[in-house]
């Protein structure tokens, strides 16, 4: 706790305010998500809401993000909607992200699929009269990946349910990459010689 705290105070004095982990509550919005030829549901709606932010659970995503940053980022009022299933099927849904022009450049592509499916996902939730957070996790009930994206937020696939993997993806919500490979983190590699993730616990 005091390595994460000194790291913490470093990154404040030593870099741009984009590179600083975000402070403050930032409650999250988790979307169950279910594409229209799979019933497969991989954990209940009740075991995602314990496991986000489960009352006095020391395991719980709201406690490691309290524990690790010292209370300085919390994400206290997160809400988890129930399994919602899309009305269209994955084919349907892989074709709309090769049709979308946005999603066609050479570094979006291998991430179409996934982007699609959490803008699908979201906008089916909001149209179901779930409110939801600015920041958002897509649990999708197929696939194997696990990815953050800037518009859409974070998306979780059955075989990659776990809290290291999850916070790992929510922690790139606060401008932090991998600095063994984001070159705008290249800075604070020099300087501490270390990975931000790695600080964070997450691998």
């Amino acid at each position: 706790m005091i390595v994460v705290s000194v790291v913490l105070g470093l990154l404040q004095l030593a870099l741009p305010a984009a590179a600083i982990p975000r402070r403050g509550n930032e409650p999250w919005s988790l979307i169950l998500c279910k594409f229209r030829d799979s019933d497969y549901e991989p954990r209940s709606a009740e075991w995602f809401k314990e496991w986000i932010s489960g009352g006095n659970n020391p395991d719980t995503i709201e406690s490691y993000f309290s524990s690790v940053s010292n209370a300085v980022y919390t994400i206290k009022g997160s809400n988890v909607t129930k399994w919602l299933q899309l009305p269209w099927t994955r084919r349907q849904v892989l074709r709309m992200a090769y049709m979308d022009p946005r999603l066609q450049s050479e570094r979006e592509r291998p991430f179409a699929m996934f982007d699609k499916a959490k803008q699908l996902c979201i906008s089916f939730a909001e149209q179901n009269g779930y409110y939801l957070n600015k920041q958002k996790i897509t649990i999708l009930n197929m696939e194997n990946t696990a990815v953050y994206g800037k518009d859409t937020g974070v998306l979780l696939t059955p075989k990659l349910i776990f809290s290291s993997v999850l916070t790992h993806e929510m922690i790139h919500s606060m401008n932090i990459g991998h600095s063994y490979s984001d070159r705008n983190i290249r800075r604070l590699k020099a300087l501490l010689g270390f990975s931000v993730l790695l600080s964070w616990g997450i691998r």
